[in-house]
């Protein structure tokens, strides 16, 4: 297996089916054998094939946020919903079960954005943090 590392800034992407919060263990490193949380979803980038063309291509990512104040967006986050991603990219090769070369492409998102202006929004809820007082 080979990889690839990347960086996207305000990549737009559109989600497919629900997020999920997962716990996972830590390999290796400083933390090896600790346990993590994260959010996770899958979704899609398009790009025309060519200037002229009314088709598109499309390229799938997981994406991973380990960040602990988006573990609330696990309720938010569902099909179809237009967001814009800044991250690390990582893609990887492996050997399919077919003997065929494929690619593996996961975003580690530092922010998450969402486009308030998307159809298909229909509310947001926004309660503002109160301040710690030292």
């Amino acid at each position: 297996m080979s990889e690839q590392n990347a960086v996207v800034t305000d990549f737009r992407l559109v989600v497919y089916g629900k997020a999920e919060k997962r716990t996972i263990t830590i390999k290796n490193g400083e933390n090896a054998g600790k346990t993590k949380d994260l959010l996770q979803f899958r979704a899609f980038h398009s790009e025309p094939v060519d200037k002229e063309s009314k088709e598109f291509t499309s390229t799938w990512y997981d994406v991973n946020c380990f960040q602990d104040n988006s573990f609330y967006l696990v309720d938010h986050i569902c099909d179809g919903l237009v967001l814009y991603v800044t991250g690390q990219v990582k893609t990887s090769q492996y050997t399919a079960k077919d003997g065929s070369l494929r690619e593996n492409q996961t975003i580690n998102a530092k922010k998450i954005y969402l486009d308030l202006l998307q159809r298909g929004l229909k509310s947001i809820t926004f309660e503002r943090p109160t301040r710690v007082k030292e």
